[in-house]
């Protein structure tokens, strides 16, 4: 292309002679070099009228001069030029402006003018009114607008540059559109125009260089009705939209890389398809036309509910709007993605949604998640970092479906980091893991496990109540020595009773809870049903934790108005080890029938009594625990066979067998019996998704066969992982990801099914790249 568009621009400069012209063409003429010397400069004295049925031929070489007047074409003009010898339409005046001529009009319906290797300079335009022109290997410059008002046509391997307002416009009447491309448009103020509210899908591969505005597209709301690929720029180009777009339903909409739409307040609807895949050198951005632009600035992108075809956002940049809603449930992708300065959501999603790789920020809100409202739709949020936004993800009220964090996100510099304004209802397995490290949860409701729900939460998170955790189905919270897991109110100043805490069900599956701090709740745990407790600090509450069938060591119990543990119900399966228990206004409280095994503890500095016994029909067994001093619980009663009114250590009550004690702290390190297995139980696998290797965890009460096998999603047995008897006892299954011949298996969703006679279970399985 630059050869045509640079060897061809070879100025005029010998002594020719003058021919004048103008007036009514009436018959077919060719304005070509005659005589010696040749008549090659024509000077145009008057409008030179070409009717129909009449055809003008300027031939190569020829310079077409004028000052005040220009041509009205509606017959046919042909100026074809050569590479070395062009044709060149200017200004008669010594020292030429933009605007000295009117330039080459064309009306009616003649389609067979054309022109190349021209030159158009110095004219109000160079050519106006084209329909059905073809302009190619031409320059058109220092005119007004180079080209005006065009409806069809073929322009290409163009150099169209320096012209005062446009070089060129756009209009279109029914349904004609022309053909703009390879041509290379620089220095002007709009590179192109487009009036009527059009989206021109014929403006392709052109060179914007050096213009205000690369595309300026006003007028009515336009609409796209079929497939429109947007391609009208080598390197991308700044598009201003003054009105919105819709994209019809039986619309498509493909945007290709570093385009640039600047909104005018407007939005961009889609009813139909949006596909903009950007590169990460070349993104594409919608922004705010403004030049000091701010949040709310346009209307952003809404899918709306009617959308039938899957879209996607892929390196786009998103900003100064209204951020993109989705509304329907036909899947989309938002993906590497900049989503920042949004006035409300950044993105605002139901289901049906990956958002994955994105960076979202300085919005009011990075992600609004209204859960999922059709059967079987799913959100996936994966390693987004999510930072400087009011609320980070915001999932408004009573969420039916909780997203899928299936790769942990980056959360930093949010006033609230997850923000959920109801209650949440968990009704299947589910795994809270929506960061890498700590996150927020702000709840201003309940969250509700349901009998059929297992709900697993990953190290780092803080859950935020003025409620509380209903457990009917089986919740597990296992943090690490680093990255604990914390259960809290949302008062800015937490006290005992801020919030509910987390009630267990009788019906339940064991809960565990290891490596978390539960503070300032009314009960930390009401354990009626069984759960395991390990490494957790409970410390503020009004009473610490209520217990029935549980084991808790590794523990500590601190500052809680009443009982640092109650225990209560007739089970015998009640393990209380390695446990610091101190501050509280009772360390441990037993009543109704409660026999706990109370032992390796540390039990001191509670105000009323380290243990106290409400049964006397009853002893509570509590040997070798530390009481806060060598001489062991002060006991001034002497009702019982158990005596000593000298000890310096915390107050029990009658009926508690504290004989022998441990002289010294530091019991709680010691090592603790190995529990009796009293339930079967299958656990969810851990880690899940996983990259390597997932475990399944299962305790049996007696001796049976197990059997564990792995399928894929098409449900075809990819890999036996066991079929043998087990004895009683906590055990362990480890998985690769590999199938029954040693081969690592693909990314994808498998599923285990687990049997024994007690248990039968199956179990989603995610396995990552």
């Amino acid at each position: 292309m630059k050869k045509i568009v640079f060897a061809f621009f070879v100025a005029i400069s010998q002594a020719f002679a003058i021919t004048d012209v103008g007036g009514t063409i009436a018959t077919n003429t060719v304005w070509g070099p005659t005589g010696n010397p040749p008549d090659t400069i024509y000077n145009v004295v008057s409008q030179v009228l070409v009717p129909d049925t009449v055809s003008l031929i300027i031939q190569p070489g020829v310079r077409i001069q004028s000052q005040y007047y220009g041509f009205s074409i509606t017959g046919r003009l042909i100026a074809n030029g050569t590479v070395q010898d062009s044709i060149l339409f200017t200004s008669s005046c010594p020292t030429p402006n933009i605007a000295d001529w009117p330039g080459i009009s064309f009306f009616g319906t003649n389609d067979s003018s054309h022109f190349s290797y021209c030159i158009f300079e110095y004219g109000r335009c160079g050519l106006e009114f084209c329909r059905h022109v073809t302009i190619r290997n031409s320059l058109l410059r220092f005119c007004t607008e180079g080209i005006s008002w065009i409806y069809g046509g073929l322009f290409s391997d163009n150099v169209i540059t320096n012209n005062a307002t446009a070089g060129i416009t756009v209009h279109q009447i029914g349904t004609l559109l022309p053909t703009i491309r390879d041509n290379v448009i620089s220095n002007n103020p709009y590179g192109i125009h487009v009036d009527g509210g059009i989206m021109p899908c014929y403006i392709i591969s052109n060179y914007f260089i050096n213009n205000g505005v690369g595309i300026d597209i006003e007028g009515g709301l336009s609409e796209i009705t079929e497939e429109m690929t947007w391609n009208p720029a080598v390197g991308g180009v700044d598009c201003l939209l003054w009105s919105g777009i819709t994209i019809a339903e039986s619309g498509k909409l493909t945007i290709t890389p570093s385009n640039t739409f600047k909104m005018h307040g407007s939005m961009i609807t889609v009813n139909g398809q949006l596909v903009a895949r950007g590169t990460a050198d070349s993104m594409i951005t919608f922004t705010s036309s403004h030049s000091s632009p701010n949040p709310g600035d346009w209307g952003g992108i809404c899918f709306s509910s009617s959308a039938t075809d899957s879209s996607s956002i892929d390196h786009c940049i998103i900003e100064y709007g209204q951020g993109i809603t989705t509304l329907f449930t036909t899947p989309m992708r938002i993906s590497h993605s900049i989503v920042q300065y949004n006035q409300i959501e950044g993105i605002f999603c139901n289901g049906n949604i990956t958002i994955d790789s994105c960076q979202i920020s300085n919005n009011l809100v990075g992600i609004g998640y209204g859960g999922s409202h059709s059967s079987g739709a799913e959100a996936y949020f994966g390693a987004n970092t999510i930072s400087d936004n009011d609320r980070g993800i915001d999932m408004g009220g009573h969420p039916t479906k909780l997203p899928v964090f299936y790769t942990p996100n980056h959360f930093s510099n949010n006033t609230h980091d997850i923000y959920i304004d109801g209650d949440v209802l968990v009704q299947d397995e589910y795994v809270w893991s929506p960061a890498a490290g700590s996150v927020d949860c702000e709840i201003l409701g309940s969250i509700i496990i349901d009998t059929t729900g297992t709900f697993t939460i990953t190290p780092g998170n803080t859950f935020k109540t003025y409620f509380s955790i209903s457990v009917f189905g089986q919740l597990i919270a296992c943090g690490t020595d680093t990255s604990k897991i914390t259960f809290t109110s949302m008062a800015p100043y937490p006290t005992p009773n801020s919030w509910g805490g987390i009630f267990i069900s009788p019906s339940a599956d064991s809960c565990i809870f290891s490596n978390c701090i539960i503070e300032s709740a009314y009960i930390g745990i009401d354990g009626q049903g069984p759960f395991r407790m390990d490494s957790c600090l409970v410390t503020g509450c009004n009473l610490g934790i209520g217990a029935i069938n549980a084991i808790i060591g590794a523990c500590q119990f601190s500052n809680h108005t009443n009982y640092g543990i109650y225990c209560y119900g007739t089970t015998d399966s009640l393990l209380i080890s390695n446990n610091m228990i101190s501050d509280n206004r009772i360390g441990i409280n037993c009543e109704y029938g409660a026999l706990p095994v109370i032992t390796l503890n540390e039990i001191f500095d509670n105000t009323e009594y380290g243990v106290f016994n409400a049964d006397n029909d009853y002893w509570i067994y509590a040997e070798n625990n530390w009481w806060g001093d060598s001489t062991g619980p002060r006991d001034t009663s002497d009702i019982d066979t158990l005596y000593n009114p000298n000890g310096l250590g915390d107050r029990v009550s009658d009926h508690v067998d504290y004989d022998p004690w441990i002289g010294f702290a530091g019991c709680k390190e010691q090592p603790v019996a190995i529990p009796v297995i009293s339930s079967n139980v299958f656990y969810i696998p851990r880690p899940n998704p996983f990259v390597k290797t997932t475990t399944f965890s299962f305790d049996l009460a007696d001796e049976q066969n197990v059997q564990c096998v792995i399928y894929n999603a098409l449900g075809q047995e990819v890999r036996g992982l066991c079929d043998e008897r087990r004895n009683v006892g906590q055990h362990q299954i480890f998985w690769d990801g590999r199938d029954s011949k040693g081969r690592a298996l693909p990314a994808g969703v498998y599923w285990c099914r687990f049997e024994t006679p007690a248990i039968k279970a199956i179990r989603k399985i995610i396995k990552l790249e």
